[in-house]
């Protein structure tokens, strides 16, 4: 039975297949120490770091707010920032999270294990004029497997 339009009904659909099988690692940096040791990454807005041998991976998704001071402003309290992170397993996103720039750690587990991720610094510090513009930002943060 041949149905006028079915191959393009085919084509469509695999072409909606294809979407649905992202890999998320793709154009991570590396980084072997990610999720062995004590580690300090630093990852730019919207890219990744990921241990290949792990497959396993972390990505700065967003920044979720930002009130801090900017520097060429004077301000009564310093504000505070926070960020959207991804952590990634063999391609796949398996945790979304948010950390704070008051002090804030999570506890996550990666591949079976369980990891402190803090976030030690977002920078820079937002200007007047550019205040919003996230393309620059640049996140530190400190895993550590939990002992």
């Amino acid at each position: 039975l041949k149905v006028p339009g079915m191959k393009y009904l085919w084509i469509i659909m695999l072409v909606f297949l294809g979407f649905g099988c992202v890999d998320h690692n793709i154009g991570c940096q590396t980084n072997h120490n990610l999720w062995i040791s004590n580690t300090t990454v630093s990852i730019p807005y919207l890219e990744c770091v990921t241990n290949p041998a792990r497959k396993t991976g972390i990505r700065f998704r967003k920044v979720v707010s930002d009130s801090r001071c900017p520097i060429d402003a004077l301000c009564i309290w310093a504000g505070e920032a926070t960020v959207a992170l991804e952590i990634i397993e063999s391609g796949n996103v398996v945790n979304d999270l948010e950390l704070g720039t008051m002090n804030d750690v999570k506890t996550i587990e990666v591949d079976g294990n369980e990891f402190l991720i803090t976030l030690l610094r977002i920078g820079p510090v937002p200007k007047v004029s550019d205040y919003g513009d996230h393309s620059d930002y640049i996140l530190e943060l400190k895993i550590s497997p939990v002992e």
